[in-house]
């Protein structure tokens, strides 16, 4: 986040954004692959708790903690690919929201280098 909104300083700022939003969501999609690949491992009761607690709302949870900025977005995503989502819809997701986060994050750049200087 801190190297798009140091680049956002001296590029364009929306391509700074969109360039860190498409960087972080591909990021993600590797966590996305590791819960696919290792959904064996987890026990089945597990599988349906979470899947209970997300039934409606499983796409409003990837948004949320894309664009929250906290490392525990990587076991959301770990956990996506474990439920077998859908990789487009899931990647869409996550990449609006890590757009969300980045904008913010260049806003704040250019709101708050005034007050430094």
């Amino acid at each position: 986040m801190l190297v798009v909104a140091e680049a956002s300083l001296i590029l364009n700022p929306f391509l700074a954004a969109l360039c860190g939003g498409v960087g972080a969501a591909l990021g993600e999609l590797t966590g996305f692959w590791v819960g696919r690949c290792g959904r064996s491992i987890v026990p089945g009761k597990v599988m349906t708790w979470i899947g209970a607690k997300m039934a409606g709302h499983r796409y409003l949870t990837v948004l949320l903690f894309a664009v929250l900025p906290l490392p525990v977005f990587d076991v959301v995503g770990m956990l996506c690919g474990a439920m077998k989502m859908n990789v487009v819809r899931f990647f869409g997701i996550c990449l609006a929201g890590k757009l969300i986060k980045m904008l913010c994050c260049v806003w704040l750049a250019h709101e708050l280098l005034p007050l430094l200087s």
